[in-house]
């Protein structure tokens, strides 16, 4: 009778990298039951990870910025008048945008897993509230923002 490990070591490749060339293309970790579709709860979860991208790009930056201040005034004055256009400011619009979809959508998240949201009947309205919420807030704060930029 034989030993059914003996089976499976002669059904492993040979070297290490012939194992992980067919692991890599024949294997894989997750296999999910659906692929994805761009419904509202797939855009919500790419949105969330994109903007989480964008502020950790920002926090580099604005760390890069602020560094100019142990330099002195006149070094600090001279990065703040390269990032004195309307370009830039626009920019700041669309970082708020990025804040506040991220906070509010974290916000969602945690109701979702913690509250009634999760009910399939109340998702959408919830999703959908959670956009227009954002929207909103954008919308002020960008014209406030904007009227900056005007004067």
């Amino acid at each position: 009778m034989s030993n059914p490990t003996d089976n499976r070591a002669q059904s492993l490749p040979a070297s290490f990298a012939a194992w992980l060339q067919h692991l890599v293309t024949h294997e894989k970790a997750y296999k999910p039951k659906t692929p994805y579709r761009w419904h509202f709860g797939f855009i919500a979860w790419l949105l969330h990870r994109l903007t989480g991208l964008a502020l950790a790009a920002y926090i580099i930056l604005h760390l890069y910025v602020l560094q100019n201040l142990a330099r002195g005034p006149e070094h600090f004055n001279a990065m703040m008048a390269a990032f004195d256009s309307p370009l830039i400011r626009l920019m700041e619009i669309g970082l708020l945008g990025v804040v506040v979809y991220h906070s509010i959508n974290g916000l969602r998240i945690v109701f979702m897993d913690y509250g009634p949201m999760a009910e399939k009947e109340s998702y959408v309205k919830y999703l959908a509230a959670t956009f227009i919420v954002i929207a909103a807030i954008l919308g002020i704060g960008g014209l406030v923002m904007l009227g900056h930029v005007l004067h």
